[in-house]
């Protein structure tokens, strides 16, 4: 019988070179597979580290199938050199792919695998034959699977431990990773994955070892056992790549979600890299910001179409994401290529380094022009409102100013005609001439104080927060209905301890709520006999930082009805009434960041409170 060493005996094909075949081609289909994986995909280097793998697989293969069909002992020991190439591939391939795909394994343990490995294939090529024989007498053909393959007849080099102790190495790098792997609690990879290597690379070992150091009539043949490792690990990357590709398709509905969410919601999303400067809008940004075409945008592009009012304060709040909160929160407004104007409201997040360093932020912008324009609108209603509303309440205190007026008049005509009559003697006396005038100036002074003060009151101002003393705030309310009260007989009693703290507030304001509270309550008490006509106005403090204001009246109290709807506006119970004071009052106390409340008193009567802010001073 003919050994042909192209694999054809008889016109037939040798079952060895068909098996061999086959590992070297499927190990082959397999990294190219991967290796495409890997060039679409960059970042996945664990995809080419196992194709590197893969590839070593079919080296090794090729050159297992070489040394079995050799008949000469210059070809097989040639075919043994090279041998060691593919298996310093697949070694430095798989010392990679566990640190990269697992997450595990000692850097100083895979360093050391891979320089015994990278000695031992020097001193491969620098030997006589090779690293495995130092002397090969001849070849015998001995049976395996059907077919006859070649042996060798020679010495064991013992370099061939070094490459040996590469392989145990290999193995304990492996196992303390995969012992890594099980705490973790990924026992399936532990066990499957890193598993697979350590038998595998130990049978295929074992194998060698015998058949090289025990003289058993077995070829070396690696190539079947790390087919093993090349097919468990492949099953494994495909679950994780079929995994990772549900999870792209599911991102993909996600976005898309989020695109169709943002566009109804007219939100507009955007990346700062503050490394490139570089920031990224998404179509529905472009057009929010007014930014046309496609080129890229700077932090100093975007703080150009910032009102000249706003940019200072936008980009503090940008600074201040960037040193360390981490949060960005901004209303601004930004001025259009066409000179209008958009308000804007951006939120973002900073994604920071491990060092600390920002490496980007994230945000969200929603054009809010309307709701601006809404409020605006709103705000200068309310004013109107308050306006009418204190005018209102001039009617009501309108004998107020009449008599708190008439005193000083009265009093500047009394002592004028004292004076005149004064002048009038022989010899007058300037020293009480000049006491008299001073009574003029003083009740001129308080006359002008009146006016001033009502002028004020009946303003169109806007809000001017200031620290009150609380106690000169109720005076002043009280002082403004004092002629009125006296009128109607009603008893004012004031119950404000000393301590109070101050409250930050307007002036004018909070006086029209107080105005508009203790013309409620007397309008409640007109009822009541002579000297039952009683209105307490007292403040404490429910809590630490905040200051009550309390106006209790003895009237009839407020019906059912009532009490659930005394704060809606253009309800009322007085005749001819608007309507519109209580639902003011509201408003302004709400402005103040406080709360308004009107309820019956359990022993009778109405309590209409409100809590202030203590001021911080």
């Amino acid at each position: 019988m003919v050994f042909d060493p192209g694999g054809v005996k008889q016109g037939k094909m040798h079952s060895v070179t068909v098996l061999w075949s086959m590992v070297a081609a499927a190990c082959l289909t397999v990294a190219a597979v991967y290796g495409l994986v890997w060039f679409h995909s960059r970042s996945q280097w664990d995809r080419l580290l196992f194709a590197g793998a893969a590839a070593g697989t079919a080296g090794l293969a090729f050159c297992e199938l070489w040394m079995m069909r050799e008949e000469t002992t210059a070809g097989f020991n040639t075919a043994v050199r090279w041998l060691h190439v593919p298996t310093l591939v697949v070694m430095v391939s798989l010392t990679g792919l566990v640190r990269l795909h697992l997450k595990a394994g000692r850097l100083w343990l895979a360093k050391l695998v891979v320089g015994v490995r990278l000695g031992s294939l020097a001193v491969n090529f620098l030997m006589p034959l090779n690293l495995n024989y130092r002397e090969v007498s001849g070849l015998r053909r001995i049976p395996l699977l059907g077919d006859t393959v070649s042996v060798a007849d020679g010495v064991p080099n013992p370099w061939m431990l070094l490459g040996q102790l590469s392989l145990l190495l290999l193995v304990i790098y492996v196992a303390d990773a995969a012992v890594t792997v099980w705490r973790r609690g990924d026992r399936r990879r532990a066990v499957v994955e890193a598993g697979s290597i350590v038998f595998f690379v130990l049978t295929g070992s074992g194998q060698a070892v015998a058949a090289l150091w025990l003289m058993l009539e077995w070829p070396l043949m690696a190539s079947p056992w790390f087919l093993g490792v090349v097919a468990v690990w492949g099953l494994a990357l495909s679950r994780d790549t079929l995994r990772a590709s549900r999870l792209a398709e599911d991102l993909r509905e996600s976005q898309e979600d989020m695109r169709l969410a943002a566009a109804a919601a007219q939100l507009a999303t955007w990346t700062w890299s503050p490394g490139k400067d570089h920031l990224s809008l998404s179509p529905e940004g472009r057009v929010v910001y007014g930014i046309g075409g496609t080129g890229e945008i700077s932090l100093q592009r975007f703080a150009d179409t910032l009102h000249e009012s706003d940019r200072t304060m936008t980009m503090a709040a940008v600074r201040q994401a960037l040193q360390g909160t981490g949060e960005y929160a901004a209303e601004y407004r930004i001025v259009l290529p066409d000179g209008g104007l958009r308000w804007i409201a951006a939120r973002g997040k900073v994604e920071f380094d491990c060092d600390g360093q920002p490496l980007r932020m994230r945000g969200i912008s929603q054009d809010i022009s309307a709701r601006k324009q809404s409020e605006e609108e709103a705000a200068r209603r309310r004013r109107e409102m308050e306006h009418l509303s204190r005018r209102a309440t001039l009617g009501e205190i309108s004998g107020a100013m009449a008599h708190e007026l008439g005193q000083p008049l009265g009093a500047i005509l009394a002592n004028t005609e004292a004076a005149e009559l004064h002048l009038q003697q022989e010899a007058p006396d300037l020293e009480e001439v000049r006491a008299i005038l001073a009574d003029i100036r003083a009740d001129d002074l308080r006359a002008g104080e009146i006016i001033h003060g009502m002028r004020a009151f009946l303003g169109r101002g806007e809000m001017q927060m200031t620290a009150l003393d609380v106690a000169q705030l109720a005076g002043e309310a009280a002082k403004l209905l004092g002629a009125d009260l006296s009128s109607r007989r009603i008893e004012l009693a004031m119950d404000l301890p000393g301590g109070l703290p101050a409250v930050q507030g307007s002036r004018i304001h909070l006086q029209q709520v107080l105005v508009n509270l203790l013309a409620n309550a007397m309008d409640a008490v007109q009822a009541n006999p002579a000297g039952e006509r009683k209105i307490i106005l007292q403040a404490r403090l429910p809590e630490p930082e905040q200051v009550e204001l309390a106006v209790v009246d003895s009237g009839a109290g407020l019906a059912p009805d009532d009490e659930l709807r005394v704060f809606e506006s253009f309800h009322t119970t007085k005749p001819g009434g608007l309507g519109l004071g209580l639902p003011i009052c509201q408003s302004i106390i709400a402005a103040h960041r406080g709360r308004i409340t009107l309820r019956n008193h359990p022993e009778g009567g109405a309590i209409a409170a409100f809590t202030l802010p203590a001021a911080v001073i």
